[in-house]
């Protein structure tokens, strides 16, 4: 700041000057950005909507990147239905989402709702087979759980059906 006024008494051209406000104005939000922090980025984002120096556009990515932060994370580090939650939550906010992000979400979905019904299958115990059916056949539009293994799933209720129960 002390350079820009250095500058400005120095009749510096002016194009420089504002590339150095512009520069100066974006550098919280470009690092909270960076180092993806989802505190920094609200503060930086605050900011930032108060200075005209800062590009619009630059705003709109980082919002972008605060909406869809929580669901990378939950991605990488959550189960099932955690990650269903945080899907749902995202979509239902009616922020701006980074469709590649939430195409990852969708994919990881399957990947754990597929697990899941094989685990149910591999019990072999009716009713959180039932359960599990019921989930992998409610999954939202977009998440599509193994068909091989749905179908195996399936295949395997009436079996159970027909054994008689085991004391537990």
């Amino acid at each position: 700041q002390i350079a820009m006024l250095t500058a400005e008494k120095e009749m510096v051209d002016a194009t420089v000057i504002q590339e150095a406000k512009v520069l100066l104005a974006t550098q919280p939000l470009r690092a909270a950005m960076e180092r993806r922090d989802v505190a920094g980025l609200r503060t930086a984002i605050a900011v930032a909507e108060g200075k005209a120096e800062v590009d619009e556009a630059m705003i709109k990515s980082a919002k972008v990147m605060l909406a869809t932060e929580p669901l990378r994370l939950s991605i990488k580090f959550d189960p099932l239905e955690l990650l269903r939650a945080n899907l749902a939550t995202a979509e239902g906010s009616g922020q701006t989402l980074d469709a590649a992000v939430v195409g990852m979400a969708r994919e990881r979905l399957a990947v754990l709702a597929t697990a899941e019904l094989e685990r149910a299958v591999l019990r072999r115990q009716l009713v959180p087979l039932q359960e599990a059916i019921a989930a992998a056949e409610g999954e939202d539009a977009g998440i599509v759980v193994d068909a091989a293994m749905l179908e195996r799933a399936r295949a395997l209720v009436p079996v159970l059906e027909a054994e008689p129960p085991t004391a537990e």
